[in-house]
């Protein structure tokens, strides 16, 4: 039988993925696995990493750093969640291509499974952007649990049958 001691969950703090962070932990529950959420963070496009936005107090912060200082935000909760929930969790909040960091830290980290949400794009927005899922899928040495949105369509939904 598998051994699953560590978790790596990619989270966009979006519903799905926050979907998939809940089977994570019923998972982690069950194996008393650790956990590892990662939120990567693409460079905006056409902006230089210098570009300066205000920040909640008013002050001009580069926008990589508002944008870490967001997601972190965001993370807090989330790991405090966990922990009253008696879960062992940490975060790793990245700037970088999301395909490469989630292999990378699932590598670095001797993650024995990643679980992560799927968003359901479809059509020409699915061939433009691809999915970050399915390349995770076809690129991982380890196991994926890819859980689907809410509103999915079902591969035989799509057909008809």
């Amino acid at each position: 039988m598998m051994e699953i001691k560590h978790i790596l969950v990619p989270i966009d703090f979006s519903e799905c993925s926050r979907k998939a962070l809940r089977y994570a932990a019923s998972l982690a529950s069950k194996f008393g696995s650790e956990l590892t959420l990662l939120h990567t963070i693409e460079p905006p496009v056409g902006l230089p990493p210098q570009t300066l936005v205000r920040d909640e107090a008013g002050m001009s912060i580069p926008i990589l750093d508002y944008v870490i200082q967001s997601a972190t935000k965001e993370m807090n909760p989330i790991l405090n969640e966990l922990a009253l929930a008696g879960l062992s969790a940490k975060s790793f909040i990245e700037v970088g291509d999301a395909r490469d960091t989630i292999l990378d830290h699932a590598a670095r980290l001797g993650a024995d499974l990643i679980v992560m949400g799927t968003h359901g794009r479809t059509g020409l927005s699915r061939f433009l952007i691809g999915s970050i899922a399915e390349n995770i899928v076809r690129r991982s040495n380890i196991p994926v649990l890819t859980v689907r949105a809410a509103d999915e369509p079902r591969a035989q939904d799509a057909s008809g049958s």
